[in-house]
């Protein structure tokens, strides 16, 4: 005997999820994946620019976020500070040398 299809079932329970819960990888209010923004920031580090140009206007920081474990968890977000230099380039700090990839 074949069993009856469980997809109908399944696409009739999505629509009546009226939660409006969020979907795997959307950002909250505050441009973060939902994961980042739950996690406990144990250290904040600042990388800064090297030589930026005379005239360079600041223009904040980009976080990147390192989730590492250290016998618990430990998460490291550095802010890499970014210059916008009078000729219209965006200078943004580089990510510390021990780690394995840049961004």
């Amino acid at each position: 005997m074949i069993k009856p299809s469980r997809m109908d079932h399944e696409m009739d329970k999505d629509k009546d999820d009226q939660t409006g819960g969020r979907g795997h990888g959307e950002r909250r209010d505050s441009g973060q994946p939902a994961k980042i923004a739950r996690l406990d920031i144990h250290e904040e580090r600042t990388m800064a620019v090297n030589d930026v140009p005379e005239g360079s206007r600041f223009l904040g920081h980009r976080a990147f976020t390192v989730q590492d474990l250290r016998i618990g968890p430990h998460n490291t977000r550095f802010l890499l500070e970014r210059w916008a230099s009078p000729d219209g380039r965006v200078l943004t700090a580089a990510c510390p040398p021990d780690l394995d990839r840049q961004r």
